[in-house]
């Protein structure tokens, strides 16, 4: 038998990252469809950040280009834009394009959340002014 009073509150995984400015890389891209009856899909990135002594647990984006709202996808798209301003990429082909470019984010930490647990929300993609590229095109990290 489970005794949730057992549980110590203060022992709840929390899986968000202090609040901050990070350098970070989108590693992977998924399309996936919205759930239940709606009809559209999302774009699911993860990112994950570096220069870290401790390894960070990822952050993830959801954004809904193919939504029943149309104010979902004018936000979505204009966090795509900014993320493609970012990584220098004025125009992509598809979402591997985001891959691996190094840019910077603004993470903000909210205590009470989905569920009321703490939860993390990127507020902000920009360049990140400190990345060099060598000669052989292969980021510099």
């Amino acid at each position: 038998m489970f005794d949730y009073e057992a549980i110590d509150p203060s022992e709840v995984n929390d899986d968000t990252i202090p609040a901050g400015t990070y350098r970070a890389v989108i590693t992977r891209a998924v399309e996936k469809p919205l759930r239940g009856d709606k009809q559209g899909a999302y774009l699911e990135l993860r990112l994950d950040i570096l220069d870290q002594e401790d390894e960070m647990n990822p952050l993830w984006e959801r954004l809904y280009l193919d939504h029943p709202n149309p104010k979902a996808v004018k936000m979505a798209k204009r966090k795509l834009a900014e993320i493609m301003t970012a990584i220098g990429k004025p125009r992509i082909k598809g979402s591997d394009d985001l891959l691996e470019v190094p840019m910077m984010i603004n993470v903000t930490r909210k205590e009470d959340g989905y569920q009321d647990q703490p939860e993390n929300n990127i507020k902000k993609f920009y360049a990140a002014e400190d990345v060099t590229v060598p000669s052989s095109g292969e980021p510099d990290w």
